[in-house]
């Protein structure tokens, strides 16, 4: 979690590890493996990348407009979802149902749409400074295309490169394999700007088992992908 001045960490030389989504799970992961640098507008909302390079390219001024906000539903919980995001069919139908503020009511709750400005303007910061990694969890579907994915993660991170200040995209996703013997981790991606990971594992990220839903199960293989880009010692 970003603690003290967000002026001082510009100033500094380390890299910020920050979420792109597609939901909040990428975020957890960063905070629970001590990377996390603080809050973005993908850390606790579903989206995609399409949705995330819309929102770079217009300045994320249509966000929060009201015009394109409207209530929904994820289950039992009303959620507020950006319903003018316009996004190709690679992604689940979870992500793939316009920008959705999880936890957030930025229809009706002003400090909600606040917190958004914050996120918002924190990345505005971030523009030309470089010296960032982004993380970006692809959520396993029937229409994954990683290929897809990988570009559009390049796509993604010109938006924050400066020359040799440059922004990486982590890109990581699943498959499932039946024996715990062929869990692994395979590198598919690697270049100056995106690296991408299948991680073998047993089970789906998802479901009502908390340990398997936020991938704690698999916080081994997580701690390898972030040695094999990297991102630690």
């Amino acid at each position: 979690m970003f603690g003290g001045n967000l002026g001082d960490t510009l100033n500094g030389s380390d890299t910020l590890h920050l979420s792109l989504g597609e939901n909040c799970l990428s975020d957890s992961i960063l905070e629970r493996h001590g990377l996390k640098t603080f809050n973005t507008p993908y850390s606790g909302t579903r989206s995609n990348i399409d949705y995330a390079i819309t929102l770079e390219r217009e300045g994320y001024s249509r966000l929060l407009d009201r015009d394109a906000l409207e209530h929904g539903w994820d289950g039992p919980t009303k959620v507020v979802r950006n319903i003018k995001m316009q996004c190709e069919p690679l992604y689940s139908e979870l992500h793939s149902q316009g920008f959705e503020f999880t936890h957030h009511n930025v229809i009706d709750n002003e400090a909600d749409r606040e917190s958004f400005r914050r996120k918002i303007a924190r990345l505005d910061l971030l523009r030309e400074r470089g010296h960032l990694c982004f993380l970006y969890h692809y959520r396993v579907n029937t229409n994954s295309d990683l290929s897809s994915i990988v570009a559009k993660a390049t796509t993604f991170s010109n938006f924050y490169s400066r020359g040799e200040r440059g922004c990486r995209v982590v890109v990581f996703t699943q498959t499932i394999v039946d024996h715990p013997d062929e869990r692994e981790v395979v590198e598919v991606a690697a270049s100056d700007t995106v690296s991408a990971y299948v991680l073998k594992t047993l089970d789906v990220w998802s479901g009502n088992d908390q340990d398997v839903f936020w991938a704690c199960k698999d916080d081994d293989l997580l701690e390898r992908m972030f040695q094999q880009a990297k991102l630690k010692p």
